[in-house]
């Protein structure tokens, strides 16, 4: 907000006194809505895929195609995941690992078996030890071994037996070849493995490798064949056996991992090709799971195409998506100028609905990118339609919940069924929340936008469907799910929007005419006729805008605080003037008087930023007064200085801008000029009325309001009903009647059927603002 530097004085007072100047420069005001226009195109832009991807989205094996569909290009048919997985499996398996022979592991397990051998034998056979000795010093040799393997080589026979064969079956695993415990999986998956020995490499069976497990089940099998009465010797052979079977084959990972991605890179992916202009299906006939294949492969070669580097086919879908965001925004903006032109030029509002859509947008783009499995129908477009509705009103949520609705199933390629139920959807919850007065009526709005959700996705779903009961079920409770969020997502957006932007609902409008805030109850202590001023003037305001199809609730409540700043000095204006009470103005210059009267506007506007009023709820305080003149103190200060400028003595504005400020206006005046008349007979009463919008007219107050010579007229037969009301007669007792037949002046109530022609109190013309 500007101030404009005052000028030169004229009669001890300034020329023009800081004026309030609501307005933004116009290239300024041109540059910021050029701003929130590309902040919806550079966000939508980029914000949504170039293209949803799934598996072919139209058609389904053994679903009937109604026409026929040629190849627009050509292309290759892809084998399915499955086959080519499958295949990629067996060439793995089919390759043979790699394995190389280090003998000199084998020379070295078997030397150290030998030597063991000698030792055991040597031990076995002395003469000198006791058996439990030779238990005891075989268990010194250094092999690890059970103490019933101890006990069977103690005894000289056995043990040469048991060295003996172990000795034999190492030797033909070695030869064979003796692979790692760590690799028994790896080979045990392949049929044949690679050995590579002294530079020459051969392929041999993978069932005749050993390892420690399959040297164990041999050195038990020629155990049990050796020794046919059991006992300790074939368990200590298979122990022996187990405790010397060190591997000498080695495992080449890296070699035999580059020939397995070798072959898993040779298995085809391609079986087949389709030609220009060739059929891939006939008209009435079912899919087959081949033609499937190639409807699969034409569109994953039309998105190849669309994604190749140097081709336009990415470019020139953004181009197409910004002019589509660009028309629907321009739409959308001549929409607003041409039925709601003052939003129009309301930066606030448009900054709201630029937030609020590109809020939605990202909740679509979320979806659309990051779960391209989740329905659609989560998409919350009723969110803006409802909070829209609530703080602006219900048409303009229609036109934007038809515009984002539009725009999100193009762009996002949702299709027609998403934009339809996005639309009756949004609709809906528009109609269900409009004239919602307290926060429990939001659950019958929930109600009302999940049964519109249902029914329209059950509608659709139908009509589209291939599996029509199932899809359809499924996708309308995901509508259902969407009507909770929103609602409730709008019940906590709410406040931080109304608080955010300076708008309000008839919800806070509630709140605020609450008569028990602190400023009703200073009004009523400090200035009793300013308050009771007030409540008059509500109801006034109350009835005419029920009659021209404004607001009621918010002119009412624009009524109760259009007087706020009257507070402070509530002794300088006449409805707070008691009888017998001096007119304080008496005494001070007409400048003086007119600077105290203007105050009461800033200083309502200060009590109302304090307060945090919304600013619908604040405009009624300057505009409730406009740019009128303060005639009285204005032709009083001719008296005094024929040269005195008219405009010196006007309120600074601005003007009503709504239907509901100069509503307020038009009750404030007829109020005050009704209240002075000697005889306020229903005639009289309705001259007033009609004279005092005429006035207002004539002087332009109204100019900038939007009200129509019919709804003046409306507001006039809505005030005269009301006025007549508060002023009527009443029927006079008899102890009340003089022997003349009038009323003591002490109980005159200053209104013909109440006594005598005068009420002994201050007229509250002399100190009014309004020209009469």
């Amino acid at each position: 907000m500007i101030f404009r530097k005052a000028e030169g004085p004229v009669n001890g007072r300034p020329r023009n006194r800081h004026r309030l100047d609501r307005s933004t420069p116009a290239w300024l005001r041109r540059l910021i809505k050029i701003g929130l226009a590309l902040s919806v195109i550079l966000v939508t832009v980029p914000l949504f895929p170039l293209q949803r991807h799934a598996d072919p989205p139209h058609y389904q094996v053994g679903q009937v195609i109604e026409e026929e569909i040629l190849a627009p290009i050509s292309f290759d048919i892809l084998r399915g995941e499955e086959d080519i997985d499958r295949d990629r499996l067996d060439a793995v398996r089919s390759v043979a690992p790699i394995f190389t022979v280090d003998d000199s592991r084998s020379e070295a397990t078997l030397r150290r078996l030998a030597r063991f051998g000698l030792d055991v034998r040597r031990v076995a056979a002395s003469p000198q030890l006791r058996r439990n000795e030779r238990v005891e010093t075989i268990g010194q040799l250094g092999v690890p071994l059970t103490p019933g393997t101890r006990r069977a080589l103690s005894d000289p026979d056995t043990a040469g037996v048991i060295v003996e064969e172990v000795i034999r079956l190492m030797t033909q695993a070695y030869q064979v070849g003796l692979v790692d415990q760590s690799d028994i999986a790896l080979y045990d998956s392949r049929l044949k493995v690679k050995l590579r020995r002294s530079g020459e490499e051969t392929v041999n069976p993978s069932f005749q490798l050993f390892d420690r497990r399959r040297i164990q089940e041999v050195a038990n099998e020629r155990a049990v064949q050796i020794f046919p009465a059991g006992g300790e010797a074939i368990q200590a052979m298979v122990e022996v056996a187990g405790r010397f079977a060190e591997p000498n084959l080695i495992y080449e990972r890296s070699e035999t991992a580059r020939l397995e991605a070798d072959a898993r890179n040779a298995v085809p992916t391609i079986a087949g090709r389709v030609e220009r202009g060739e059929r891939i299906i006939d008209s009435h006939t079912k899919v087959t799971p081949d033609e499937y294949e190639k409807l699969r492969s034409l569109e994953a070669a039309t998105n190849r195409l669309s994604h190749a580097p140097g081709s336009t086919g990415w470019f020139l879908p953004l181009v197409g998506r910004a002019l589509l965001v660009f028309m629907l925004v321009v739409i959308f903006a001549g929409f607003i100028k041409l039925h709601r032109p003052r939003l129009y030029d309301d930066l606030t509002t448009l900054t709201f609905l630029t937030s609020l859509s590109i809020l939605v947008l990202l909740v679509a783009a979320m979806v659309i990118r990051f779960a391209p499995e989740a329905s659609p129908y989560l998409i919350p477009v009723g969110l803006a339609s409802i909070l829209i509705t609530l703080l602006l009103d219900d048409q303009l949520a229609g036109a934007a919940s038809v515009a984002i609705s539009i725009l999100i199933g193009i762009v996002g390629g949702l299709g027609l069924p998403f934009v339809i139920v996005s639309i009756v959807g949004s609709l809906a919850a528009s109609y269900a929340v409009t004239g919602i007065r307290h926060r429990w009526e939001f659950y019958r709005a929930m109600i009302s936008m999940s049964l519109a959700y249902a029914v329209t996705i059950l509608a659709v779903e139908l009509i589209t469907s291939s599996s029509p009961f199932q899809v359809a079920m499924k996708d309308s409770l995901w509508g259902v799910i969407n009507a909770v969020a929103a609602t409730t997502a709008a019940i906590v957006l709410l406040p931080v929007f109304e608080r955010g932007f300076g708008l309000c609902t008839d919800i806070t409008l509630i709140e605020l005419a609450d008569l028990n805030r602190p400023i009703f109850k200073r009004m009523m202590l400090e200035a009793n006729g300013t308050y009771h001023h007030t409540m008059v003037i509500g109801s006034l305001s109350e009835a005419a805008a029920t009659a021209v199809g404004a607001n009621p609730l918010l002119a009412r409540v624009g009524a109760y605080y259009h007087d706020i700043g009257k507070v402070p000095k509530a002794e300088y204006f006449g409805e707070n003037l008691k009888p017998g009470m001096k007119n304080p103005h008496e005494k001070l210059t007409p400048t003086m008087s007119c600077l105290i009267l203007e105050s009461h506007v800033r200083e309502g506007q200060e009590m109302a930023r304090e307060m945090k009023l919304p600013k619908r709820v604040a405009d009624f305080i300057p505009e409730h007064q406009g740019t009128t003149l303060m005639s009285y103190f204005f032709h009083k200060a001719l008296e005094m200085d024929p040269g005195v400028e008219e405009r010196d003595y006007r309120y600074p504005g601005p003007k009503p801008q709504s239907k509901e400020t100069a509503i307020v206006m038009l009750a404030d005046s007829v109020e005050a000029t009704a209240r002075s008349l000697a005889d306020p007979s229903p005639s009289r009463i309705k001259a007033v009325v009609k004279r005092i919008i005429d006035q207002r007219a004539s002087d332009g107050q109204l100019d900038e309001c939007n009200l129509s010579l019919q709804e003046l007229a409306r507001a006039r037969d809505a005030f005269v009903p009301v006025l007549v009301g508060l002023f009527h007669g009443r029927i006079q007792y008899q102890w009340q009647k003089t022997p003349d037949g009038g009323l003591p002046a002490t109980e005159s109530g200053g209104r013909p059927g109440r006594g005598g022609p005068s009420s002994g109190r201050v007229d509250r013309d002399s100190l009014e603002t309004e020209s009469r």
